[in-house]
């Protein structure tokens, strides 16, 4: 056999130790890139992608609070058909309407509503009230405002789409979402249209942040806009749906998503900041309350996070479940789980159970949220066939025990 030169020798080993340095430069590249990892994971540490784990801070879910007493004042039953959405606070006492078509003003005092008027036309969301008018959006697609002293119609204006909520207040214009699908800003004084935007989507209800809106669509897309104008000022693609109105707080942007988390966006630019994961999917509004991020889910819980970085802080379940905004005042959320048939007082910041009132009415359970009238009244609408409104007194310290409770026995509710 043929003896290999030493020049092709030496050649051969230095293929073979080009091939081991090339192998050990893998290696090397290989431990850099794993210890850069934690690295990574410093950066996005408040990104999460499991179930939230329980919380181990201080804020402990179900803490006593001080017991509030809720206490029915009295019903407005005037309405022929179930209540087309929320009712709107309107100075001491409120507006509300039906799918029929009626809007009634109403005193929480009682005993009947200051006014009323039959609309043209089915309703398919609730009244908002402001400045001395109440503007209502019919299921045909038209935009009504009236005088809030007496319900006179001051003017009308066709939208070209159904209403998917209330008319929303922004930089000296009114802001509604259409199913079109498109955002569309008018003129308060004359319904004037000063623009429209179509949306890539579905929407639901805007947030306005001073002179910007933030919208969401099940299209997957937040759109951030200025007011009037609807010029966008940068989108950001979430590949699955917006289930709930976005919360703006402290320059960022707070979003629910189909896929059952969270997202935290900058304000400025749209950039994603963290995200958590939910048990369920959020369809109420999101609430900021002394640094907590307060997010109600169809899973029956609130889960309470840090609005900086998405930590869980504490955890509270209910027994139905959470699909109806919240009602808030000072020291307290008011919710009223579906098919529950109460109104619950909790208190912040632990959300311990202060309060509770129970509807006795077989069969039926509240079907909007609570709005608050004043601070120690609030009302609440139920009623599947035809609406109804319950106002509802709200005072410290529990109720009066019954003749039939134990001494000892907490009082019966």
């Amino acid at each position: 056999m043929p003896q290999r030169s030493g020049t092709s020798g030496r050649k051969h080993l230095s293929r073979a130790q080009g091939r081991a340095a090339a192998r050990f430069a893998v290696l090397v590249l290989a431990a850099a890139l794993g210890s850069g990892g934690p690295a990574w994971a410093r950066r996005q540490k408040s990104v999460f992608h499991g179930l939230p784990t329980e919380p181990s801070s201080a804020l402990r879910p179900g803490a006593t609070a001080e017991p509030i007493t809720l206490s029915p004042i009295w019903t407005f039953d005037g309405f022929a058909a179930p209540l087309a959405g929320d009712p709107a606070a309107l100075g001491a006492g409120l507006v509300a309407s039906d799918r029929a078509g009626r809007l009634a003003a109403l005193d929480p005092g009682g005993p009947g509503p200051t006014w009323s008027v039959e609309l043209d036309g089915p309703l398919s969301v609730g009244p908002m009230a402001a400045d001395g008018v109440i503007l209502q959006a019919t299921a045909a697609g038209e935009l009504v405002a009236l005088d809030a002293r007496d319900g006179r119609t001051l003017w009308r204006v066709a939208l070209g789409g159904a209403p998917v909520a209330p008319p929303a207040l922004a930089a000296g214009s009114v802001l509604l979402a259409t199913d079109a699908p498109e955002l569309i800003a008018l003129r308060p004084e004359d319904g004037r249209i000063l623009a429209r935007l179509p949306l890539p989507g579905r929407p639901v209800a805007p947030e306005i942040a001073g002179e910007m809106a933030v919208v969401g669509t099940d299209h997957g897309m937040v759109l951030a806009l200025d007011v009037p104008t609807l010029r966008v000022r940068w989108r950001r693609y979430l590949r699955r749906a917006v289930t709930a109105p976005p919360l703006v707080h402290d320059k960022r942007i707070y979003v629910a998503v189909a896929d059952r988390s969270l997202r935290c966006l900058r304000l400025k630019s749209g950039r994603p900041l963290w995200r958590q994961r939910t048990g369920s999917i959020t369809g109420a509004r999101l609430l900021v309350r002394d640094d907590l991020l307060y997010v109600q889910c169809y899973d029956n819980d609130i889960y309470v996070l840090k609005p900086g970085s998405g930590h869980l802080m504490g955890r509270v379940r209910l027994d139905h479940r959470l699909i109806l905004d919240g009602g808030v005042t000072n020291d307290h959320l008011f919710v009223a789980p579906f098919t529950e048939g109460t109104v619950l007082g909790l208190a912040f910041p632990y959300l311990g159970m202060a309060g509770r009132f129970r509807l006795e009415a077989q069969g039926e359970w509240f079907t909007t949220r609570p709005v608050i009238v004043s601070g120690d009244r609030l009302a609440v609408g139920y009623g599947r066939d035809a609406g109804r409104i319950l106002f509802l007194s709200v005072e410290a310290g529990p109720p009066p025990a019954k003749p039939d409770d134990k001494p000892g026995a907490p009082p019966v509710q």
